[in-house]
């Protein structure tokens, strides 16, 4: 992967866990969250990248929607099911430690499958897998069969033109239906336009016409205005997402690509491992924060004043030590293992 969008991944994956952070001193009552509550569209530059790799990895060489969806289910079902299961075991045998689990056998099954179904704890009101981050792998598998169907067709613009098609008409059926059947209400969201934003991204990328020389401050300044709007849009509303969040999201790609088309990119092999963990950072970090809170809990301290600065660089800090942990003793392993098979 080019190297800015591989420090993108773990920056995308951190802002999630800042959201979560902030949004859990919300919900425990904290009255003097001083900090933005931001970090949610962490999920809209993961969406636009999935569209983008997805795109960038199939367009020149020949690959059958069969061999594509077994390497995506390689990639991302054992550690998910990993992670799932775990957090069910807890649920089980420690049911206060993770406000949003329960155990429920119908649900856990449909999480393990990608199903989307209403979260039956009491705490959480939507709908949401075991792992409440894993709703956007719903998403991912939804799209992963819309593309993989579109490898039978050979010709590049027609399958673009097939993606853009059934995508749209999905969006487009939620002007006129409405239901309470979770996989019909979840699936009708408007954030699936965000994948496609990637696939065209993909395409202009791979276009001898993408590279624009510009001046690296105009670049550099577009980039960040990218993400103002970015970050400003997750503070203050994502009605329709994907124009809020998901465009912005794409704006920001775009510019970052320019810039590593003219410009060299500063190698960090920080960055480099918060990218190659952000996966395993992304799912994990619930269990931080849910290890977080008992623990303050057992030490007398009221979540509900603690100090938020403090929290909220504990918990990104401790996530990502503790994803990278599990992705090199787990996740690099699982992959490396299923890569011989």
């Amino acid at each position: 992967m080019l190297l800015s969008l591989q420090y993108l991944r773990g920056v995308a994956a951190l802002l999630v866990v800042y959201f979560h952070s902030l949004t859990q001193l919300k919900n425990a009552g904290h009255e003097n969250i001083y900090l933005p509550i931001i970090g949610e569209s962490g999920v809209d530059l993961f969406f636009v990248l999935s569209g983008f790799v997805m795109w960038l990895t199939t367009a020149n060489r020949k690959i059958g929607p069969v061999d594509f969806i077994v390497k995506r289910i390689k990639r991302i079902v054992p550690i998910y099911w990993i992670l799932t299961l775990a957090a069910t075991l807890l649920a089980l045998f420690f049911g206060d430690l993770m406000k949003s689990t329960v155990f429920d056998v119908p649900h856990l099954v449909k999480s393990l499958f990608f199903i989307p179904a209403y979260n039956p704890a009491p705490a959480i009101d939507g709908i949401y897998p075991v792992i409440i981050p894993g709703w956007t792998l719903n998403f991912e598998f939804f799209f992963y069969l819309i593309f993989g169907l579109s490898l039978l067709i050979t010709k590049i613009k027609i399958r673009l033109l097939f993606v853009s098609v059934i995508i749209l008409v999905a969006f487009s059926l939620s002007f006129f239906v409405e239901s309470h059947i979770a996989i019909v209400e979840f699936y009708l969201n408007d954030v699936i336009i965000e994948f496609l934003l990637g696939v065209v991204l993909g395409k202009l990328f791979l276009d001898k016409n993408f590279e624009i020389k510009g001046n690296k401050k105009i670049l550099i300044g577009a980039i960040f205005v990218s993400f103002f709007i970015l970050l400003y849009n997750d503070y203050d509303t994502h009605n329709y997402r994907s124009i809020s969040l998901g465009f912005p999201a794409f704006l920001a790609i775009y510019f970052i690509l320019q810039y590593e088309n003219s410009y060299k990119v500063v190698k960090s092999k920080v960055l480099e491992l918060l990218g190659d963990a952000s996966y395993s950072i992304y799912l994990t970090h619930i269990f931080i924060l849910a290890g977080l809170r008992v623990f303050l809990t057992g030490l007398g301290l009221n979540i509900a004043s603690i100090n938020v600065a403090m929290f909220t660089l504990t918990a990104i800090l401790s996530s990502a030590l503790l994803g990278i942990g599990f992705y090199l003793i787990v996740e690099k392993r699982c992959i490396s293992l299923l890569r011989t098979k």
